[in-house]
Order: structure tokens, then C-alpha cells, then sequence
């Protein structure tokens, strides 16, 4: 019988079957594997911990905004101001301020929330708005008048803050004696609201309603 001539590389291939080639390398090998073994069970249990505590991290600054008081806010912002938490925690601290009678911190607020680029837009919506009215509630009616106005031609915003925004500027602009201007806007406004979805909007419809008594207004 003809023998069967074996080179040298494949002289392992011959000898042993493939389990016992994976037994002999695990036995030439086992301290690496054990090493990887173990670096992998530690990577996964420290991944593991910091989502556990980043999430307990969040949960108790968020609880901790949420039960402060108008006074604390502020203070807590400067610890996290990028947590997603904040935007809605300054939105209460604006109109907290608001409500103490502290308009130019209020204003300050409102402006840092309608900047804040990582907002919901409708926090942001909000933000522009007070913004807004704490220029008017500060006396500088004329820019007041023309924030309202920008807001209510920016048909990016939604259909309450352009309806809300253009009924002040009408407001202030019939105060200013332009009517005109005044009765152009208010019927901007309510052809806005000619939609389904904003025809129970009120300040659609407060528009709606100086717009049909409109010749009845006196400035004075």
C-alpha cells in the first residue's frame, strides 16, 4: 500500500482531532482566558453600576428641583444646568419671581429658557412669551409691542403662542393709536384659527371678538 506523504503542516491535523487541538491550546492558553475572562466580568459590572447610579443620580436631582422652593432653584440649577430637568424647573422659577413681584429676575429667567437650545420648544415658546409680557410689566411697552409682534409673523412657533402673542400686539398697537395695524393683526390671528384644531384656541377667539366689535373701539 502506497503511504500517504504528510508535510510538516499538516502534521498536527493528522494527529488530532480538532477538540484535542482546542484542549492542548486552552491547556498552553488558560491563564489569558482566565485573565480575559475576568476583565470582561469587571468591564460589565462597572458599565452595570454607573447606569445604576447615573440613573439614581438623576432621579434624585430631579426630586430635588421638583420639591424646591422658588428661592432654592436657582442654586440648584447651577449644579446641573445642562440636566434635562432644568428647562422646566426655570420655567417655574420665572413665573415664581413673577409672582413675588421681581420682574427683571423673572425677565432673566424667561430669556435663559427661550436661549436654551436643548429645551422642548414649547418650554422654549414659553420662555419667549414671559419674556415678552416682563417687558411690558417693565414699562417698555414698544418693545414689548414689537417681541409680541415677531412672535405672532414667526410661523415656526405654534398656533396658542402666535395667537396669545398677537392679541397683545394688537392690544398695545390700538393703546398706540394705530389701529390700522392693530385690525390687521387681530385678522392674522383669526385667520389662523380657521383650523379645527385652533378654533377653540382664546386667544383666537378674543381676537375674533374685538375684530367684530372693532369699529366700537375708542383709544384713549
Amino acid at each position: 500500500m502506497a503511504k500517504k506523504d504528510i508535510k510538516g503542516s499538516q502534521l498536527g491535523e493528522s494527529l488530532f482531532s480538532d477538540r484535542e487541538r482546542m484542549e492542548l491550546w486552552f491547556a498552553a492558553n488558560w491563564k489569558k482566558c482566565v485573565v480575559l475572562t475576568f476583565a470582561v466580568i469587571l468591564a460589565a459590572g462597572a458599565a452595570a453600576a454607573w447606569h445604576y447610579f447615573a440613573q439614581k443620580n438623576d432621579a434624585e436631582f430631579r426630586e430635588k428641583l421638583g420639591a424646591a422652593k422658588v428661592e432654592e432653584i436657582a442654586g440648584i440649577i447651577a449644579e446641573k444646568p445642562e440636566h434635562p430637568a432644568v428647562p422646566a424647573a426655570r420655567l417655574r422659577l420665572a413665573n415664581g419671581l413673577l409672582a413675588k413681584g421681581d420682574v427683571k429676575g423673572a425677565k432673566a429667567e424667561f430669556d435663559n429658557l427661550a436661549a436654551a437650545a436643548k429645551a422642548a420648544v414649547a418650554l422654549q415658546e414659553c420662555g419667549k412669551i414671559g419674556a415678552a409680557n416682563c417687558l411690558e410689566l417693565l414699562g417698555e411697552t414698544q418693545e414689548a409691542r414689537k417681541s409680541y409682534q415677531v412672535l405672532a409673523d414667526d410661523a415656526a412657533n405654534s398656533l396658542p403662542t402666535r395667537a396669545e402673542a398677537g392679541f397683545h400686539a394688537a392690544r398695545l398697537l390700538i393703546a398706540a393709536g394705530n389701529n390700522a395695524e392693530a385690525e390687521k393683526m387681530l385678522q392674522k390671528i383669526a385667520d389662523l384659527g380657521s383650523a379645527a384644531d385652533g378654533a377653540q384656541d382664546i386667544y383666537v377667539n378674543l381676537c375674533r371678538n374685538m375684530l367684530k366689535n372693532f369699529a366700537n373701539i375708542k383709544v384713549k
